[in-house]
């Protein structure tokens, strides 16, 4: 966006020099969306008539709600809030249904960065992954079992750097 501001912007006196605007266009193809998979659940939802809530958490309740998690290392807010959320959604449907049935907490999370070498300046839309983290048992649905997962997800995705800086590497070495 800010580029095309800068383009959109030429007029001005403050207007650096920018590239000319020539956009590049990535495509993948279509992947399986994990969520198409609970299809019965999708319908269930769509019939079912929505509520929507804000919840305010306030800083000390944060700081106490971190501090009880210990298997982590400076848990962020992000990876707190979204442990306990899905926790109680869990819970909440489990006392519902009186079983426990698997259950898939879907993150989606920007990419962009993780490419090497880096997607040029004028690169249109959105390139975006999914960090998924999968409950199986009642047993690993504590805070401190979640903020790990989601932790490890997030660990994963930023390593896919590292692992596309490797491949370029290995590819050059391969041709050499």
């Amino acid at each position: 966006m800010s580029y095309w501001a800068s383009v959109a912007g030429c007029g001005s006196t403050g207007h650096k020099e920018v590239l000319p605007l020539n956009p590049h266009f990535i495509q993948s193809p279509p992947t399986t969306n994990p969520l198409q998979l609970a299809t019965p659940v999708s319908n269930q939802i769509r019939r079912a008539n929505l509520v929507t809530r804000k919840f305010v958490f306030p800083n000390s309740k944060l700081r106490a709600l971190k501090n009880k998690v210990y298997s982590i290392n400076n848990p962020t807010r992000f990876e707190v809030l979204s442990s306990l959320i899905y926790k109680t959604a869990v819970a909440a449907t489990t006392r519902r249904s009186s079983s426990f049935k698997p259950y898939l907490l879907s993150i989606p999370i920007d990419i962009r960065k993780q490419f090497v070498p880096k997607l040029p300046q004028n690169t249109v839309g959105n390139v975006i992954g999914c960090m998924l983290v999968t409950t199986r048992h009642a047993s690993k649905t504590s805070l401190n079992a979640l903020v790990s997962k989601i932790r490890k997800e997030k660990m994963e995705v930023e390593r896919l750097q590292v692992c596309n800086w490797l491949l370029k590497t290995l590819n050059q070495l391969c041709q050499d």
